[in-house]
This record gives C-alpha cells, structure tokens and sequence, in this order.
C-alpha cells in the first residue's frame, strides 16, 4: 500500500513538473512577441512629411498625381473612413502578393521625410488599410479599420493623374 501511495506521489509530481513546464514555455514565448505599435493616422502623415506624389498600380499600368489638390483629396478620404487603428505586424501580412487588384487600392506615397505603401480595402490584408512606412531604422507596419469601401473613390481621383502603360 505504502509503495503504491509513493508512486501516485510521483505520478502527480511529474504530471505537476510537466505542466509547469508547459506553462512556463507558454509565458516565456509571449513576452518575447513583438511589441504591437499603433498610431493616428495624422501622426503617421508627420513621419511621412509632405507628400509630393502618389502612385497607383492596377494591371500593367502605373497612375500618378503629383497635384496637391489630388493628394489632399485622397488623404481626406482616407482620415474619414478610418474609424480605428489596429495592430498589426509584418507576420500578420504574411507573404506579399505580386500584381495589383482591380477590387483594392495599393497606393506608394512619397514624402518629404519617408515612403510609405498603402493597402486599401485589400481582402488579402489584416486590417481595413494596412500601410508599411519605410524608414532607415526598418519597415514600421501601421493597421486601420474603415467604416467602408474607400479604394473606388481613390481610383477616381489618382486615375485622372497621369497613367504608364508597362507594356510599352
């Protein structure tokens, strides 16, 4: 009886050790995770500078508005429609996908200070509006819930700019 009672006390024991193992793993990998950043969106326009073009891929070809009229159209429609930021990370985009969507708005803004990619309304991406601000330091990635489908009215405005067919 007494041999029987030890080994319980061994069973559990163990049992106790390798949950608490477990556990222990479980914790240590969360803190190391990557730090979730957020901004506003007009913080983000800052890091950015002023933004002296934007440009638009769909199919094979590239449309540009260098107009600050057309620029300040476009980033009004985009502060209206954010209603939130979420975190996002680069593992959350996973592979990038090549091309450009007639359904989305993938747009590139130059800066004064920085560069940034745009993904608007793109089913493939994590958030609303995804954008990648590219700096020395390395790629910051910034999330945004919209309230709706804002790319068609972006198209709008950045196809009236002028258009680069690739295939000539």
């Amino acid at each position: 009886m007494r041999r029987r009672n030890i080994r319980s006390i061994l069973t559990l024991f163990l049992i106790s050790a390798l949950l608490l193992t477990i556990c222990g793993c479980k914790t240590a990998t969360a803190s190391t995770s990557v730090n979730v950043e957020t901004i506003e969106f007009d913080s983000l326009l800052e890091k950015v500078g002023t933004v002296d073009m934007l440009e638009e891929q769909e199919r094979d070809c590239v449309y540009s508005v260098t107009d600050n009229a057309s620029i300040e159209s476009v980033i009004r429609i985009i502060k209206e429609g954010i209603s939130k930021e979420v975190g996002i990370t680069q593992e959350d985009i996973g592979e990038m996908k090549t091309g450009a969507p007639e359904n989305a708005s993938w747009l590139f803004f130059t800066g004064s200070k920085a560069k940034m990619s745009l993904y608007i309304n793109d089913k493939d991406m994590p958030a609303d509006l995804v954008c990648i601000l590219y700096e020395p330091s390395g790629d910051k990635y910034y999330g945004y819930s919209l309230n709706g489908t804002i790319y068609s009215k972006i198209k709008e405005i950045v196809h009236a700019g002028e258009k680069i067919d690739l295939n000539n």
